[in-house]
């Protein structure tokens, strides 16, 4: 009985038994339907003498497999398209008419039957067809590193806010508690205080893991609005770097202001640091970005308090050093795994010719 009907041996069945003198309950039992199924059956051999089925009338289909083949190029084509835009550029809407000739829904299955379903676009910064050249050439020229052998020192800079590192809530309810009080997960609308870090992760010859400190960075009182500047950057540097920089690593930082100023140039030239050409644009290349989420994941579990913490001094001397302790715990092989990612963001970053990758 596929899909709740009977065959046409079933119903031959049907008839040959009650031929014999079988009762509706028993060839009911013996195949697992109900009487009114035999009995349905029976009445339908003495009214029309055929046990085949009968055809079923239904809704027409609207759109051919033609249609349908339309459809799915229109949406490789041009897959921003809105649902009316498409609707009338096939032809299913016609102008100045309030409702289409075919519905949204009928369009969504025909699509879905050629694969095709619509997804909120991924969001990943800007990039023009010059910086997709740099991305490329970077991917190509770095493909053949040796990360097993060589050292190559990734750097980056986070603002951790307070209460940054909690993960969203869930909640079991039915769904007319939906916008129940305690269902909803409150957050404060206000921006909240943070404080500015910079690190360095990396991997040696060997394979281990390398970390640097967390640096606390110092705000600039000469700067406009007492912000983070060269100067800012050059005391993370002194304190995170200079002790762990060795002669013939490789150095990461990407294009930002303060890293590109001539200070900053100048430090790392007179320390011997080599940088390299980083490509604008690309945090997706940078593993070390994956690990600012780990570490205000990290304080909240150690320090779910500091969500709620204070603006004394003595208050944020905690969370500095929560900071610090948080970054320490975070586990080398996570690290180490991020790290040896790095073939694939490159490989990446070819297929799609320089453009927006998963990373």
């Amino acid at each position: 009985m596929r899909g709740g009907e009977l065959s046409l041996e079933q119903r031959t069945f049907i008839l040959a038994q009650v031929e014999a003198g079988a009762k509706t309950r028993e060839i009911a039992g013996s195949l697992g339907c109900s009487i009114s199924c035999v009995n349905k059956t029976i009445q339908r051999w003495k009214t029309t003498g055929s046990n085949a089925s009968r055809s079923r009338m239904g809704t027409p289909t609207k759109l051919t497999r033609r249609d349908h083949r339309k459809l799915s190029r229109a949406a490789k084509k041009q897959p921003t398209l809105e649902y009316k835009t498409l609707m009338k550029e096939m032809g299913y809407w016609e102008p100045n008419s309030p409702t289409p000739l075919v519905s949204k829904r009928t369009v969504q299955r025909a699509l879905a039957e050629e694969g095709y379903r619509k997804f909120r676009a991924k969001r990943r910064p800007k990039i023009n067809s010059a910086t997709a050249k740099l991305r490329r050439k970077f991917a190509a020229d770095w493909q053949d590193f040796r990360w097993g052998r060589e050292t190559l020192k990734f750097s980056d800079e986070c603002s951790v806010a307070r209460g940054s590192g909690h993960n969203t809530s869930w909640v079991w309810r039915l769904p007319e508690d939906k916008w129940s009080h305690k269902m909803v997960e409150e957050i404060s609308t206000g921006r909240q205080s943070a404080r500015m870090v910079w690190a360095a992760v990396w991997m040696t010859p060997g394979g281990r893991v390398g970390r640097s400190p967390l640096v606390i960075m110092t705000r600039n009182s000469s700067a406009a609005r007492r912000g983070y500047s060269s100067w800012s950057y050059i005391q993370a540097l002194e304190e995170g770097l200079r002790q762990q920089y060795k002669p013939g690593e490789w150095f990461m930082q990407d294009n930002a202001p303060i890293h590109t100023a001539c200070d900053s140039k100048e430090w790392l030239e007179i320390h011997g640091v080599a940088t390299i050409d980083w490509p604008p644009y690309s945090p997706d290349l940078n593993p070390i970005e994956h690990l600012w989420w780990a570490l205000k994941k990290k304080l909240h579990e150690l320090y779910p308090e500091f969500d709620t913490m204070g603006e004394s001094e003595s208050d944020w001397d905690r969370f500095e050093l929560g900071l610090v302790e948080a970054w320490a715990a975070i586990p080398d092989t996570l690290i180490k795994k991020l790290i040896t990612t790095m073939p694939h963001r490159l490989n990446a970053v070819r297929q799609v010719r320089g453009y927006q990758t998963k990373y």
